[in-house]
């Protein structure tokens, strides 16, 4: 993978953080809040291991 892709995953995952966190607020289903929590979880998991690896937002 190269850098230019990496940074594109880097740009989907940043929007796809904004779109989990507009979810959690909105939804009145807790059930459906702790997945969205734990998607969120998982999310930035992955956005710091690009960082780690040197891909910054």
């Amino acid at each position: 993978m190269n850098k230019t892709q990496m940074e594109r995953i880097k740009y989907v995952l940043v929007e796809h953080e904004i779109m989990l966190e507009t979810r959690i607020r909105r939804s009145t289903s807790e059930p459906l809040k702790d997945s969205y929590r734990k998607s969120l979880r998982k999310n930035l998991a992955a956005q710091v291991a690009l960082e780690e690896v040197g891909i910054q937002p």
